[in-house]
C-alpha cells in the first residue's frame, strides 16, 4: 500500500494499510509521527481486545448511515 487512500473520516490518520494482530503503540507509517497509525479504534483489522474506540468522525459517519440508506436497521 502507498498512503493515498482515504476512509473520508477527517479524524483518522492516513495509514500505509490495515493493522492486523495486537500492533504496539506507537505504530508509525506513512509518515504519520509520532502518534501513528490509529490502530486501536473498531474500523480498524486488529484482534478484538486492542480495539477500544470509535473517533467523533466515525460516529457521525455511522450515525449518517443510520439515518439515510441504513435507516431500516435503527428500527430493528
Amino acid at each position: 500500500n502507498d498512503c493515498t487512500g482515504n476512509d473520508f473520516v477527517a479524524d483518522t490518520p492516513a495509514a500505509q494499510g490495515a493493522n492486523m494482530g495486537k500492533p504496539r503503540f506507537p505504530h508509525i507509517s506513512c509518515n504519520n509521527g509520532p502518534d501513528g497509525d490509529m490502530f486501536m479504534n473498531y474500523m480498524d483489522y486488529v484482534d478484538d481486545e486492542a480495539m477500544v474506540m470509535f473517533t467523533v468522525g466515525q460516529v457521525a459517519r455511522m450515525n449518517a448511515a443510520l439515518a439515510g440508506p441504513r435507516k431500516k436497521l435503527a428500527g430493528l
